[in-house]
This record gives structure tokens, C-alpha cells and sequence, in this order.
């Protein structure tokens, strides 16, 4: 794709974090979430806890939901942990 064909995008990438290092990156905030900026600015340096794995279960519209999106995810924002400095 030409350079002037790309275009930019706002995303919020999920970072696994194990005993409190930043270990890699595992997915990334649906687009419609990150471009909207009241919902950006609940997520921007909260902490998250995945409760399902769509693909994984016994709901065959997750399972095509998940295979189409190359993998999806329910998740719960922890609000009572403090932001890292």
C-alpha cells in the first residue's frame, strides 16, 4: 500500500503483565472503543482482567465471532488499582 493510501489509527494495545513487569503485547482494544474518546479515557493506563476467551466455548456465534476477528475477548476493568508511574 502507498504511503499516501495509509491511514492512522488510535489503538490501545493490551500488554500481559506478570508480578508487575510488562511482559508482550496481546491484543488491542476493538477500533470502535479506541476512537471514541469517553471510552478511551476510561481504559488509557487501567488494568484489565480477561474473563473469557471467545472460541473457546460452547456459544457457536462467539466461536465465529472469534475466528473472524482473528480472536476475541471478554474483559473487566480493575478500577481499584492504582495507575503505575
Amino acid at each position: 500500500m502507498p504511503l499516501q493510501d495509509r491511514i492512522i489509527e488510535t489503538v490501545i494495545k493490551g500488554i500481559l503483565v506478570k508480578d508487575g513487569t510488562e511482559m508482550c503485547t496481546v491484543g488491542f482494544v476493538p477500533w470502535y472503543v479506541a476512537a471514541n474518546e469517553r471510552k478511551r479515557g476510561l481504559l488509557v493506563g487501567k488494568f484489565a482482567q480477561i474473563i473469557e476467551l471467545y472460541g473457546q466455548g460452547e456459544s457457536t456465534s462467539k466461536n465465529l465471532k472469534s475466528t473472524w476477528n482473528q480472536g476475541m475477548a471478554s474483559y473487566h476493568v480493575l478500577n481499584d488499582i492504582p495507575e503505575q508511574e
